[in-house]
């Protein structure tokens, strides 16, 4: 399906109401989104997994074998991380461009801006989504147990998106008016990995260096996701509650920053 077919259907169904316009330029500009990530790639979705599949492989082979940690169950624990911050450093580290691919769009047509950074964001996951799947799959061969608890998974990572989504606002934003805010993004991706509890359990760290990690807003988020996946435990309250509010935090300074800038947005694409 061409390009300009993509962007002529949400023009062709604004006669339909807006209901049904605004749905089908969302489910319009999903489909671009992931027809021109992957265009002429034979293998699709299976591009998006090789780099966390990649990534996991090298820090268990490297914690494993080279600088043994020495904790049980280490692939399940680097699994459970890598693959939630895989998540995370997709959709930042490609906001950046959320606007500024769309600005031709934007310019041609009257419909509200945030439903770009809102398909790209969905498109994005679903890339994801089979990362997920493909983990629970794997998750009785990577030791991991089935318990009640897992049922409290879906709000955790709710609230995990929530934040995603609010920094990815901020980002998509910033990157319009100041186009080295997506290479910033980046370096504060590269730094956060290492102060997040991914590849490293908190309390095997010198409480020195624990006290400037959990400063870290991401902390909590893992905390959570390993206490689940991997403790086979309920998250402790304290972080449910610091993952709660970061999240709202979070999207409320993304709003903000949306709507602070809403009205510049198209004279500078």
């Amino acid at each position: 399906m061409p390009l300009d077919a993509v962007h002529r259907a949400p023009l062709q169904a604004l006669g339909r109401g807006p209901r049904f316009a605004y749905a089908d330029l969302v489910r319009n500009l999903v489909v671009k989104e992931i027809r021109v990530r992957y265009m002429g790639a034979w293998l699709g979705f299976a591009w998006s997994l090789a780099n966390p599949l990649l990534t996991t492989l090298t820090y268990y082979v490297v914690f494993t074998f080279i600088m043994p940690t020495g904790q049980p169950r280490y692939a399940l624990y680097i699994v459970a991380g890598v693959v939630h911050w895989g998540l995370l450093s997709q959709l930042v580290g490609r906001s950046g461009d959320w606007f500024l691919d769309n600005g031709a769009l934007l310019r041609k047509m009257r419909f509200p801006h945030l439903l770009v950074p809102l398909a790209n964001f969905l498109a994005g996951l679903s890339f994801w989504v089979v990362a997920l799947a493909i983990f629970f799959l794997l998750f009785p061969t990577l030791q991991g147990e089935w318990h009640p608890a897992l049922l409290l998974y879906p709000f955790y990572l709710a609230a995990f998106l929530v934040l995603i989504a609010g920094l990815s606002l901020v980002v998509s934003v910033t990157q319009v008016f100041f186009r080295d805010a997506k290479h910033l993004a980046e370096v504060a991706l590269g730094l956060l990995f290492w102060m997040t509890p991914i590849v490293y359990r908190i309390g095997g760290v010198p409480y020195s260096v624990a006290r400037v990690i959990r400063w870290n807003p991401l902390v909590c988020y893992f905390n959570c996701f390993h206490a689940l996946l991997y403790d086979g435990r309920r998250p402790r309250v304290d972080d449910t509650l610091q993952a709660a509010a970061w999240a709202l935090v979070s999207l409320t300074i993304g709003v903000l920053c949306y709507r602070r800038q809403a009205t510049r947005l198209v004279e500078r694409l």
